[in-house]
């Protein structure tokens, strides 16, 4: 349960090296396909009914198959903020996080602003999850490479030439521990 007197507080570091996931890094190469190395520093803190949340990583693509080319180096983070509204069982929150996917690429970066609620039926083990927010896209995000790009949500066709894009999303989870 939540205490008015407890500080909780976590910091974590994370660090891994090796090929990227086959299938994922080029398309149909799934043998010695790219080297990735990346770095993460995360926290939380919570007192009272608010909690806080932050992670900075860096990452670096070394791109040699099919063919060699320069590495991508990308970076990013977020900072969360909430509050249990009512204690135990709804959670508001808001979100922002901004994530360069390729730092020799200027104005590409992607920007995520969020409204989050958690409702709690049963702890963790059972809740309903909604959020909504807007991601922008600036200008030059289309003229990535595709490893720069992987693992971000697709734009299909929405996003031409040089402009700022702008995603409205709004998701709705539900979690069921057992």
């Amino acid at each position: 349960g939540w205490s008015n007197k407890e500080i909780a507080d976590r910091l974590g570091v994370g660090v891994r090296t090796g090929e990227a996931d086959r299938g994922t890094a080029t398309t149909g190469v799934f043998e010695h396909v790219d080297t990735e190395r990346a770095w993460n520093l995360d926290g939380a803190v919570r007192f009272w009914r608010c909690f806080g949340t932050a992670e900075y990583f860096r990452m670096t693509d070394e791109r040699k198959n099919p063919t060699a080319a320069p590495k991508v180096h990308s970076a990013g983070w977020h900072g969360q903020f909430g509050i249990m509204a009512v204690p135990e069982h709804l959670e508001i929150a808001v979100r922002y996080a901004i994530i360069t996917p390729d730092q020799d690429v200027q104005d590409s970066r992607v920007t995520e602003r969020r409204l989050v609620a958690t409702y709690f039926l049963s702890g963790n083990a059972v809740k309903l999850l909604v959020d909504g927010g807007r991601i922008t896209y600036e200008r030059d995000f289309d003229g990535l490479p595709s490893i720069a790009k992987r693992n971000m949500p697709s734009l299909g066709t929405r996003l031409r030439g040089a402009t700022v894009y702008q995603d409205d999303q709004y998701r709705l989870q539900a979690q069921l521990v057992f």
